[in-house]
């Protein structure tokens, strides 16, 4: 008889509001992403489609235009006409429609009302014959789009409808959820040609790592002294810290001052703090909006090094000296989360220093100007901070050591507002900690207070500051409150662009105009948007044979991610707090980055390098991930000479020649 597992009425009772809240908050957050004008996010309605001119992605940005368009379509009509006939449409986001030459419906009053149906009434119903549909759309801050049907005259929007962007030159219109590729990313090679070439290197590597791993369990006395002597995770760690210092010396006067994620934009903040001696406010520059803390460090060692150097070249050159170190950092912090997560696992320390210190995302970004590393790595503190505590079975936490942990989350944020999602993990297991320790709740609500404490007292002036002189403490780059209008293409969301993924693994150059996916994958695992360069004679002088290749081979660890996150969330026995500190703060970086892509409808919103702050939790996920794939000596084989070939090619190809 099989014994039924009995599950206590207060557990269900849990789980079951658990579930009730789930559900509402995401019919909650679906009923606010369809009725929101200010998220651009379209569906089609039936056999009607969005669509809009054709024209070719544009890399660039537009800035301070109104794009209109028009879009018409022929028809005949002919039998008998329904007395009252009617025209359904939306646009992005004002229209005005004309029938036959005749207004029937002036432009929109305004542009919050875009996602709601316009009901146009035919008056008089058109006659039998010949008729022209003629739609004038105008938007702002993005591409104007529309939507027509109508059941009665049998039109609805497709790619049957012309489109002009001039009123003179007419072309077929397309759906607006169809993507062109840039003509930039092909000038690139596709990972297959670039795989194909790196073969004669990466074969004998691969047959060497592979051989070795397999007979890593054998007791050959050469084997065994490898093993004990040299394969050392804190020997990985210092391999991989001097071949971080030998690129950085290789690389820091080849590459372009210009390089860079708005790396011009970056400087001109720096300069701003060295002349003026304050800090500017949001609206006083295209990057003005970051948080100081990097630009006053910066800010700093630029005017040190200007009394013995009057060389500006040569001072911006070795402003990239701080992002670089912060680079180089990473991989200590990398090296600690994987000792503390796999304390009794040396095999997957060194995995884990290996895939975390050779992150393309955090080599390429840490070789500008920009806060990006900075906030990464005092992101990072926190998190490596964190995870301590979990091993920590003392009857009382160090007042000390929370008040340091408050003290870099405080910093992490006065160098950027993303750390800001960091706070609500910290809510979610630091108390779990103390009450393994039996810490009483009155302590818990204190020791809590003193870390969000004193991270507000480090950077909260900033955040007050903005909210008295901008009107709200967070002000980000396309926020209207700054007078700066822009936008980027496509400039809207479909729900294709959150369910297609792959061309990043065969065009990964600007795959990201393609999709969130392909967007996060290409710039995670390669420099996917070139950072920045829009143009073949201005890109980066990386490796690319090496770096296309790569986003093959990151197959492997991107698998070991997902297996990581599955394996955390429901095979209990393998859940610490660790690995399950670390898949909850990617899934709170994810979805505000889902957020981000929805309310700001540009190609470049979903860049992995934003989750720079968390590459210890990538790391020590895909390593327990990839830990359930080595299940016997050929997988355990298979995976190490993936992993190591993936990590010689993610190196050479950022390595400037």
């Amino acid at each position: 008889m099989i014994k039924q597992r009995k599950y206590p009425l207060k557990k269900i009772i849990i789980l079951f509001t658990c579930a009730v809240l789930a559900l509402s908050s995401l019919f909650a957050c679906l009923e606010m992403i369809s009725s929101n004008p200010e998220i651009s996010l379209i569906s089609n309605d039936g056999p009607a489609k969005w669509i809009r001119p054709d024209l070719p992605v544009n890399l660039g940005i537009w800035k301070d235009e109104y794009p209109t368009a028009s879009f018409r379509r022929f028809f005949t009509l002919s039998g008998v006409i329904p007395s009252e006939a009617v025209l359904t449409i939306r646009a992005m986001k004002r229209a005005e429609v004309y029938l036959d030459g005749r207004l029937i419906s002036p432009l929109d009053a305004g542009l919050e009302e875009w996602k709601k149906d316009k009901v146009i009434k035919l008056s008089p119903v058109p006659a039998a014959g010949e008729h022209e549909l003629l739609i004038m759309v105008l938007n702002r801050l993005g591409p104007p789009l529309v939507i027509v049907r109508s059941d009665a005259l049998g039109l609805h929007t497709g790619e049957d409808w012309e489109a002009s962007v001039d009123g003179i030159t007419w072309k077929r219109a397309v759906s607006a959820a169809q993507k062109e590729p840039p003509l930039l990313s092909r000038m690139f090679p596709n990972t297959g040609e670039a795989l194909l070439a790196q073969l004669p290197v990466l074969i004998p590597l691969f047959t060497l790592v592979f051989l070795l791993s397999f007979a890593a369990r054998s007791r050959s006395p050469i084997v065994v002294w490898m093993q004990v002597s040299m394969l050392l995770p804190y020997r990985v760690r210092w391999l991989l810290i001097g071949l971080w210092v030998v690129l950085a010396m290789n690389n820091i006067n080849k590459l372009p001052l210009n390089l860079g994620y708005d790396a011009v934009d970056h400087y001109e903040y720096i300069s701003y703090v060295v002349k003026n001696h304050q800090l500017p406010l949001a609206s006083e520059g295209w990057q003005m909006f970051q948080s100081p803390l990097y630009y006053m460090i910066s800010a700093g060692f630029y005017s040190v090094l200007s009394y013995f150097t009057h060389n500006d070249n040569t001072l911006n050159i070795l402003m990239r000296l701080i992002p670089l170190l912060c680079g180089v950092l990473q991989v200590e912090l990398v090296y600690s989360a994987a000792k503390s997560v796999f304390s009794t696992r040396r095999d997957l320390q060194i995995l884990g220093t290996i895939v975390g210190g050779l992150l393309p995302m955090n080599i390429y970004i840490s070789q500008y100007v920009g806060n990006e590393p900075l906030a990464g790595l005092l992101s990072a503190v926190a998190i490596v901070m964190t995870l301590r505590l979990f091993q920590y079975d003392d009857a009382l936490i160090s007042k000390w050591y929370l008040s340091a942990l408050g003290l870099v989350l405080g910093l992490a944020m006065l160098a950027k507002a993303t750390p800001v999602l960091l706070c609500l993990p910290l809510v979610l297991f630091l108390p779990d900690v103390m009450l393994k320790i039996g810490t009483g709740k009155r302590t818990i609500t204190f020791n809590l207070l003193l870390v969000f404490g004193i991270a507000f007292v480090v950077c909260g002036w900033y955040y007050l500051r903005n909210w008295i002189e901008l009107g709200k403490p967070f002000v980000g780059g396309w926020d209207l409150t700054r007078t700066i209008d822009w936008w980027q293409d496509p400039g809207y969301r479909t729900v294709h662009d959150f369910l297609r993924f792959g061309t990043s693994l065969h065009y990964p150059i600007y795959a990201g105009v393609y999709g969130f996916w392909d967007s996060i994958y290409s710039t995670f695992w390669l420099d996917g948007f070139l950072s920045s360069i829009i143009t073949y004679e201005g890109h980066p002088p990386w490796n690319y044979g090496l770096m296309v290749s790569c986003a093959f081979l990151s197959v492997l660890p991107s698998v070991g991610i997902i297996l990581g996150v599955l394996r955390t969330l429901f095979i209990e026995k393998y859940a610490s707090r660790g690995t399950l500190f670390a898949v909850t703060c990617i899934g709170i970086y994810l979805a505000a980055i889902l957020f981000l892509y929805l309310k700001l409808p540009i190609y470049t919103t979903a860049k992995a390098t934003y989750t720079l702050g968390i590459l210890p939790c990538y790391a020590i996920v895909c390593v327990s991930g990839m830990d359930l794939m080595m299940r016997n000596r050929v997988m355990t084989a298979l995976v190490h000479a993936i992993i190591v070939c993936w990590g010689v090619v993610a190196y050479s190809s950022f390595f400037v020649v």
